[in-house]
């Protein structure tokens, strides 16, 4: 066994427990160095050639099943970054039909996801990092719901929601990073570096030693690549909001909210498909939901 899985889990919920960030940086630190000796993963400064691919400025969003059959959720959220991306960006969907038509995987990773030891959750992360680390770009989760244009984006090296607020006890990333919005231009040794953690990880692995195995590997890179150390501390913190709207969608439309919302410069959110929504309350006052998801 690579790691062992019960033993992170139990040592991250005693974190939690006694509310101790000393023993949740401990379990991270061990995790992180784990990685570092199996894995044996090198970086270099310019590892590929600028090619005609690194020209385009692309946005990456993923549904599997394509969007004529995802959630009203996820087409709301795929359209709003139409609406708000900046305008020299191409929105690129993947599916599990056109992934092969941007990436030559290697063959164990598509035989083990397929085969199912590759769960979809992961096998999105192999997708996000190799094509962050063939094109460049930015990936957006398709639960990313954006109310304002995103033109901030543009001419970083690298952009990702940034947050204070963390919790200290269970954080992988420190509120340095945000798997699910992530992007680098022109910078590929970095994405390159946690996709080849990936991959020879499941070069010899059976099974996810950890669903937040992205963090780690992004951890990873963070305390061996200087440069991005530098990348991260040049950004603004643009993440402190980011739940807000999907912690107010089933509450009723009212003034303080929208007062919040619109004092919100960034207008970037991460909401989720494992809540049950409902357009109105049990008072008939209609709901944030049906505000900005439905109507």
């Amino acid at each position: 066994m690579f790691l062992n899985t019960s033993k992170i889990s139990f040592f991250k919920k005693v974190a939690a427990k006694l509310k101790s960030p000393a023993i949740n940086k401990f379990i991270n630190d061990i995790v992180v160095k784990e990685l570092e000796l199996r894995l044996n993963i090198n970086y270099y400064d310019n590892p590929k050639d600028k090619d005609e691919n690194t020209d385009k400025n692309i946005i990456w969003f993923c549904w599997y099943q394509g969007l004529e059959n995802a959630p009203v959720l996820v087409k709301k959220c795929y359209n709003q970054i139409l609406i708000n991306k900046p305008a020299d960006y191409d929105v690129i969907l993947i599916t599990d039909e056109n992934y092969k038509d941007y990436l030559n995987l290697p063959d164990y990773i598509i035989e083990k996801y397929h085969s199912g030891i590759i769960s979809k959750a992961h096998f999105s992360d192999i997708l996000r990092f190799s094509l962050l680390a063939e094109y460049g770009g930015l990936w957006a989760d398709s639960t990313i719901f954006t109310l304002k244009n995103i033109n901030f984006i543009e001419n970083k090296a690298f952009f990702t929601l940034k947050n204070a607020s963390y919790d200290p006890y269970t954080t992988i990333s420190y509120g340095l990073w945000t798997g699910y919005f992530i992007g680098f231009n022109n910078v590929f040794y970095i994405p390159c570096f946690v996709r080849d953690c990936f991959y020879k990880y499941w070069e010899t692995e059976n099974k996810l030693f950890d669903y937040y195995f992205i963090d780690y590997a992004i951890l990873l890179a963070y305390k061996k690549i200087p440069q991005f150390r530098n990348l991260i501390k040049e950004l603004d913190y643009y993440g402190n909001n980011r739940f807000f709207l999907k912690n107010k969608l089933n509450e009723a439309i009212n003034q303080t909210d929208d007062l919040l919302l619109a004092a919100d410069s960034v207008k970037i959110y991460k909401l989720s498909n494992k809540i049950k929504m409902k357009e109105f309350t049990e008072n008939n006052k209609m709901t944030y939901y049906k505000k900005y998801i439905i109507d």
